[in-house]
């Protein structure tokens, strides 16, 4: 019986063996596809990469976390033909319609062609500049800016709106554009530190409250273009003589 089973196990083992060297083979075959792949996808990787001159093709495969390439991105505007100036000036179509700064002297940057109203309001500048670039300031665009000593307004400037620098509390000296033609409502209104001012030949009217509470006015010259002379226009001036 026992040498029945042994010839039986060798006939099996026999019948086997063709089959097993056959997988073997197989298995042996499949590998070698799979290194040349990845040996392909390897060189395709390395060609289309362009690396550093100290790296070769045979390491690059092995490093990682490269550094991107910085690049010089232009800043993209705001929205539309918004853009912002020195960080800190908002323009639209070449007018000023935001201030983000805080600066004690603002210089506002040549080119810009109107200022919006309300852009300087409140703000705690102690001097501005307003380049001859500007051709109007609008309604309430410095009001109460409580320590703004003194202004110049370029010739460039052909209107300025109500209440432009209401209620500027310290502002003592004020240059005007000899191209305005009125003086609007409220324009120097509580300005009661403000002690003389020109109005420049050429202006035709001095609207309502123009100068109203400027307690310290003392002297005005007043051009024979004035035509009109509003309400209440120089109202408690009370050093006005």
């Amino acid at each position: 019986m026992k040498k029945v089973l042994v010839a039986l196990t060798l006939v099996a083992a026999l019948l086997l063996t063709p089959f097993a060297m056959a997988e073997a083979s197989e298995l042996e075959a499949a590998e070698a596809v799979m290194d040349e792949a990845v040996v392909e996808i390897e060189d395709l990787l390395i060609d289309d990469v362009d690396l550093p001159d100290e790296i070769t093709a045979s390491d690059a495969l092995e490093v990682e976390d490269l550094e991107p390439v910085a690049e010089d991105i232009a800043p993209a505007a705001i929205e539309g033909n918004r853009y912002i100036l020195d960080d800190v000036f908002e323009v639209e179509d070449g007018i000023l319609v935001t201030y983000y700064g805080n600066a004690d002297n603002v210089v506002i940057p040549s080119g810009i062609t109107g200022i919006r109203e309300f852009v300087f309001n409140q703000k705690e500048m102690r001097s501005v500049y307003i380049p001859d670039s500007v051709t109007s300031i609008g309604t309430c665009a410095f009001q109460s800016c409580i320590y703004l000593t003194s202004v110049s307004i370029p010739n460039s400037i052909i209107y300025i709106g109500e209440s432009a620098f209401r209620a500027c509390t310290n502002l003592m000296n004020v240059s005007l554009s000899n191209a305005i033609t009125t003086i609007e409502e409220g324009t120097f209104a509580y300005c009661p530190r403000l002690s003389k001012i020109t109005i420049p030949d050429g202006v035709t009217r001095i609207g309502v409250s123009a100068f109203d509470h400027c307690k310290s006015l003392a002297s005005i010259s007043i051009p024979d273009s004035v035509t009109s002379i509003g309400r209440c226009a120089f109202e408690e001036c009370s050093d006005l003589t």
